[in-house]
């Protein structure tokens, strides 16, 4: 029997029925698509969170380990100039001449080529905690708390001075680099008036973890005896 042999409300009963049916169809095709770009957007969202959180923590070291690092400098310079000025009146500064001389002790270069644990302290990309090695050598600085502003770091800030000779310019004034080193006969000096001399301050310090460490550098100078052939 064909629908137009029905009466005229059956049939129009039927075809609502039917196209009631094909619009749910479309309903739970647009949800899945919806439902889809949520997903994605909530996955992009997330990765997004986690590499932001990833940047400020290694910022934050990094601000963390360039802090003790010049914090490390600073102790450096001051220790530098406290063995210059003990050395006046004296026979030398206090040279490191192993591994049982006082901390601070000054580093000499031999024939101009720098010390081979000095050389491996400034360039090493390795903390002091995570290779103990490296920072064997150097003076750390107890003074500055693990507690630091800002979050803990992971171990002292330490540092190395290096001893450069004697300035070549008449009006240098301590605390200030200018100038050129002089070694050996080229310097002169009646061998008790105090002359400026050139310290190489080096400093490193690692942030909250092993892999954020900062390396800091300066030329400090202050007078010294001139009874040391350097």
């Amino acid at each position: 029997m064909a629908i137009a042999d029905f009466p005229p409300r059956f049939a129009m009963c039927c075809r609502g029925h039917s196209a009631r049916t094909r619009q749910h169809g479309a309903v739970l095709f647009v949800a899945l698509v919806f439902l889809l770009l949520i997903t994605v957007l909530a996955v992009t969202a997330s990765s997004s969170s986690v590499l932001q959180e990833r940047m400020t923590g290694g910022l934050r070291n990094g601000q963390l380990a360039l802090m003790g690092a010049e914090t490390a400098l600073r102790e450096g310079e001051r220790s530098a100039r406290t063995l210059a000025e003990r050395s006046i009146g004296s026979a030398a500064l206090t040279f490191c001449l192993g591994a049982g001389t006082p901390r601070p002790c000054v580093y000499r270069a031999d024939g101009g080529v720098i010390d081979a644990a000095v050389a491996t302290f400034k360039v090493s990309p390795d903390s002091c905690d995570a290779k103990p090695a490296v920072c064997a050598i150097a003076t750390p600085i107890a003074s500055v708390a693990l507690t630091a502003p800002g979050g803990p770091l992971l171990s002292q800030p330490t540092y190395v001075i290096e001893w450069l000779g004697y300035s070549s310019d008449a009006t240098q004034q301590r605390g200030v680099m200018s100038g050129t080193a002089q070694r050996g006969s080229q310097q002169v000096c009646d061998g008790s008036t105090p002359k400026m001399g050139l310290f190489r301050v080096t400093a490193r310090s690692s942030g909250g973890n092993a892999s954020t460490v900062r390396v800091a550098e300066s030329v400090f100078s202050a007078y010294v005896t001139c009874a040391y052939n350097s």
